[in-house]
């Protein structure tokens, strides 16, 4: 069964009207025709399956495509999932050529709910296009979301300098740094030490070249605590994942949908 984000805006009494994006994928792409079905989702728990009652042309153009109006009619509400017990953010300096993309999938996947890519002093990468880079990975992310049954949106948020991204943690029960330093302790013990379970937590991740001194003393001042992943030195993309799978096994009893 095909499944679908519809932003909750364009939930209606009347119907269900994604976007025209989301449109000419339903359409042109998956050849949907009125009657078929597919499981539509809101970001926020709420899922139904739909029937797809009205599509035409909608007399304007999207993306150098003929725009289309679609609508679906709700045929069945399905289990409304509860929010999930451990929500994660991800602060990630941007890595070298595309593993960005592939990150953010599978961050998702692992249940990050927030993403903050990041630009840190000694990261190679500085996009010119920042506006474009966010609207890819937010569209990966939403394709990772449809592609895993997860029922929770991923925001994918602006690229922002280091400090910048520091104000993400202010509300944050638990939060982590991706260290190299030798009194970094491991993730298991960050989570013992921490009063109560925490249920927001967010990890940083740093760039090829590690975090400079500065940014270490920004992160701690900020509440972040080193935490080593072994003696291993790792690829970015690998603490990230690694960071978030270790988090879920100690947090989130599993993948929470």
């Amino acid at each position: 069964m095909q499944r679908c984000h519809v932003p909750p805006d364009r939930w209606q009494e009347a119907g269900i009207h994604p976007t025209a994006e989301q449109a000419h994928h339903l359409i042109n792409v998956l050849r949907l025709k009125p009657g078929d079905r597919v499981v539509l989702f809101d970001g926020l728990g709420r899922e139904v399956l739909a029937e797809l009652v009205h599509a035409e042309p909608a007399g304007s153009e999207v993306s150098g495509r003929q725009g289309l109006s679609i609508r679906f009619k709700p045929i069945e509400a399905l289990p409304e999932r509860h929010e999930p017990a451990l929500e994660l953010m991800l602060l990630q300096a941007i890595p070298k050529g595309s593993r960005m993309d592939w990150i953010v999938e599978k961050a998702v996947e692992l249940g990050a709910r927030v993403i903050r890519p990041i630009i840190c002093a000694r990261g190679i990468v500085r996009p010119t296009d920042a506006a474009a880079k966010r609207e890819r990975w937010q569209r990966v992310a939403s394709a990772a979301v449809r592609q895993c049954g997860s029922a929770w949106e991923t925001d994918v948020r602006p690229l922002a300098p280091f400090r910048a991204a520091l104000e993400d943690v202010r509300s944050i029960d638990l939060f982590l740094v991706a260290s190299l330093e030798p009194d970094a302790r491991t993730v298991r013990d960050a989570v013992a030490a921490c009063a109560g379970r925490p249920g927001r937590v967010a990890l940083l991740v740093g760039p090829e070249g590690d975090l400079t001194p500065e940014e270490y003393a920004g992160a701690r001042q900020a509440g972040g605590q080193p935490v080593t992943f072994g003696s291993r030195v790792l690829r970015v993309e690998t603490a990230a994942l690694y960071g978030l799978a270790v988090l879920q096994h100690e947090l989130g009893h599993g993948l929470n949908r």
